[in-house]
């Protein structure tokens, strides 16, 4: 039996230059993120967490160019979190990237 895992939800909004360079333009992106149900972790406390991380380094603010592909932001938000999987998307754009396990 695999174990249960929990998804949660927040966004944020960015502005970045392209990796190519270009005009600085901004996204508003959805980020989903699973983890392992706990005792010590349910999707309240995750939620929160996620919503925390985006607030704190990613919202309202420029990127940097490391940062410029949703795969890299998904990545990056992934290894703060320390959770199984990330998910960025831009729904209006038909833009989505995956790291890790997801849903």
């Amino acid at each position: 039996m695999t174990a249960p895992r929990i998804g949660v939800s927040w966004h944020f909004s960015a502005a970045h230059r392209a990796i190519e360079g270009g005009e600085m333009h901004g996204h508003t992106w959805e980020v989903r993120a699973w983890a392992w149900a706990s005792r010590d972790l349910d999707a309240v406390e995750f939620q929160g967490r996620l919503r925390a991380l985006l607030e704190e380094r990613f919202d309202h603010r420029t990127l940097p160019v490391y940062l410029s592909r949703g795969e890299d932001i998904a990545a990056a938000i992934m290894a703060e979190l320390e959770c199984l999987g990330v998910e960025v998307a831009r729904p209006r754009e038909g833009i989505w990237a995956r790291v890790g396990v997801c849903g």
